[in-house]
């Protein structure tokens, strides 16, 4: 495989580990929402750019990992 390819397949592993990273701490917020008592506003807000934000992530994760399938064939 060309050094070009490999560098660019770890590249994509550390966007993936990074995504990850990001979808367990979005989890982590919202479970302190959930905890802590805010008003109904602040918490529909928070919460609706939470989901704003798992879905982009959940997008790019997708694109990462078909570029990645992509360079592996």
């Amino acid at each position: 495989m060309d050094e070009k390819v490999k560098e660019r397949i770890k590249f994509n592993t550390e966007i993936t580990k990074l995504l990850v990273l990001l979808f367990i701490t979005t989890g982590g917020g919202a479970l302190s929402l959930i905890a802590d008592g805010i008003d109904a506003v602040t918490e529909a807000i928070l919460a609706f750019g939470g989901m704003a934000f798992g879905i982009t992530a959940g997008i790019l994760g997708l694109k990462v990992y078909s570029n990645t399938e992509k360079l592996l064939k």
